[in-house]
């Protein structure tokens, strides 16, 4: 689930954010910062990748230590 929600994100949003925060930077250059829309982008970009990072990590977790239990082999 983690999985295809980092995959969606990135699709749908991370891409477009970064692509207008790198444009708006490489217009405007230092004023950029002062730009509420840049701004905005800025922390929702920043707050997506840690959610990405912290999915990242549950689903390593969850791999890895099989909270769950480990799935029996057929005989």
């Amino acid at each position: 689930m983690f999985t295809i929600l980092i995959i969606f994100m990135g699709i749908m949003y991370l891409s477009d954010w970064l692509s207008f925060l790198l444009k708006t930077a490489e217009h405007d250059g230092i004023v950029a910062l002062q730009n509420d829309a840049f701004q905005t982008t800025s922390v929702s970009l920043i707050s997506a990748s840690i959610f990405n990072i912290f999915a990242m990590i549950m689903m390593t977790c969850v791999t890895y230590f099989k909270p769950f239990g480990k799935i029996k082999k057929k005989r």
